[in-house]
């Protein structure tokens, strides 16, 4: 869904105004990689891999939706115009 967006430069509405605005939770590889290397080198070092063991790995500052044409726009300035759809 957010590739679309930034494919087409169209923000959608998402859900409705009585709920929580919708975010999105991106993760910098570089974070993702360090906690995965992490968390093998614990399960070597301290214990046996224990099977069917779940992490979520997140970022504690979402993206609101509504800032994502401004991020897309720094990321790709190319980008001519990028539409929040009311």
């Amino acid at each position: 869904m957010v590739i679309s967006m930034i494919e087409k430069a169209v923000v959608p509405p998402l859900g409705f105004s009585s709920q929580p605005p919708f975010s999105i939770d991106f993760v910098p590889v570089t974070y993702l990689a360090s906690a995965l290397v992490a968390l093998n080198t614990l399960q070597q070092e301290d214990s046996p891999i224990k099977e069917h063991e779940v992490y979520h790995i997140g970022n504690v500052a979402l993206l609101s939706l509504k800032d994502m044409p401004d991020l897309i726009k720094e990321i790709w300035p190319d980008v001519e115009e990028f539409v929040s759809v009311p």
